[in-house]
């Protein structure tokens, strides 16, 4: 439950329309946000945990009663449920802020160890190899690729305008045969790569969907390797395309990235 719950950040917070940056101005806006709308209250909880171990560092575990923070030990503060202080969040963020300014002065060398949330906190890994597998797939569809213009027609440019096409192709054809979807998964992601600074990675787990509940793995995502930048998973973008078979929903999931 908590492996999803982290998995799944990126996207919650991101329906949340304001900018990560985790700061108490956001914060602010945050709190307007969540009086008297229980239906945000989920991702509200989660971008007020995220700023507060930016802070005091930890790591999450969700419970029957709601996402649990766990401030890094050496703080030695308790647990904290965060559902119920997503409207006074600024006040929330202050508190953890003195508490931790009072312990630094003491303990000078020590900083905050925050477990890695996907997608939301950034690691420079641009000097990394990729994941074996997908260097192999990279290839095969960067080569499949001419013939994929061949049997589907259309203004491949790599343009941020050409995702209308490719939009409509998918809500046309649908999510089938293999070959197709490939071929419109790697398109979807050069275009946020060429045009975003993105860059492909790919998680592998031994699990299956069913069982990790993590979009992340096992499918190649696209992620900006800058602070302050997000991920998606085009296979999920293209999906969530064809759900809802209207125009303009891959170019508001492009208009995400920074």
């Amino acid at each position: 439950m908590t492996s999803a719950w982290r998995e799944e950040m990126q996207p919650r917070l991101v329906a949340l329309g304001i900018p990560l940056d985790f700061t108490p101005d956001t914060l602010a806006r945050l709190e307007g946000m969540a009086a008297g709308q229980p239906r945000l209250a989920l991702a509200a909880a989660g971008y007020l945990g995220e700023a507060l171990m930016r802070v005091g560092g930890g790591h999450w575990e969700v419970t029957d009663a709601g996402p649990v923070v766990h401030f890094d030990p050496a703080l030695e503060l308790a647990p904290l449920a965060v559902l119920p202080l997503v409207t006074r969040a600024v006040e929330a963020h202050d508190e953890i802020t003195r508490t931790v300014a009072v312990f630094k002065q003491r303990n000078p060398e020590w900083s905050p160890a925050k477990e890695h949330t996907p997608a939301i906190d950034w690691i420079d890994d641009s000097n990394h190899p990729q994941h074996p597998w997908l260097v192999s797939w990279l290839a095969d569809r960067a080569a499949a690729f001419p013939q994929w213009t061949v049997d589907h027609p259309g203004p491949w440019d790599f343009s941020p305008e050409s995702l209308d096409a490719l939009e409509k192709l998918v809500q046309e054809v649908g999510l089938a045969p293999e070959e197709f979807v490939e071929g419109a998964v790697w398109y979807l992601g050069e275009v946020v790569c060429r045009n975003r600074g993105a860059r492909w990675k790919y998680h592998y787990d031994e699990r299956p969907y069913s069982e990790t509940g993590s979009v992340w793995a096992n499918n190649p995502f696209v992620d900006q390797s800058v602070p302050d930048g997000i991920g998606d998973v085009p296979i999920f973008m293209l999906k969530t395309a064809v759900r809802r078979g209207e125009p303009g929903v891959l170019r508001d999931r492009f208009a995400k990235f920074r």
